[in-house]
């Protein structure tokens, strides 16, 4: 790896591998026993590692979330393959580009996050309005 400073890591559930971001970029990387250091990890070409990532998140199900100015991604592990699923719909509710910076899932499978410059919201899977509007401000 180029980098030597990093600010954010995460682990994923099904490979293993720990994921890190740097200023420059994404990096995945398993533990090598034999060699006792960390090997960096090809990962597929559909996953932007160059991306000004900020955050990187992991909920209750060991997705790992990619949070960004340019763009969020959502990058899930329930089959053998790393699947990229940009948040394009909360962009399109927000107006601009999502940046989470932090999530959580509450017993009844709704998700709580901050959204950069936009605070506290709610996103449930089952209801069409996911989004709380922004508060109207008084005059």
């Amino acid at each position: 790896m180029a980098d030597r400073k990093f600010f954010s890591t995460a682990q994923d559930d099904t490979f293993g591998y720990i994921w890190a971001l740097s200023y420059n970029n994404l990096y995945a990387c398993r533990y090598d026993d034999r060699a006792g250091k960390l090997m960096p990890v090809a990962l597929p070409g559909h996953i932007d590692t160059g991306k000004m990532y900020t955050k990187i998140l992991k909920d209750h199900d060991g997705n790992l979330w990619l949070s960004s100015y340019d763009r969020g991604t959502l990058l899930t592990f329930h089959t053998e393959t790393i699947r990229n699923y940009p948040l394009d719909d909360l962009r399109k509710t927000l107006d601009w580009m999502p940046n989470l910076l932090t999530l959580n899932r509450d017993t009844q499978g709704r998700f709580w996050f901050v959204q950069d410059r936009f605070g506290l919201c709610s996103m449930s899977r089952n209801t069409e309005n996911r989004f709380p509007p922004p508060p109207k401000s008084r005059t």
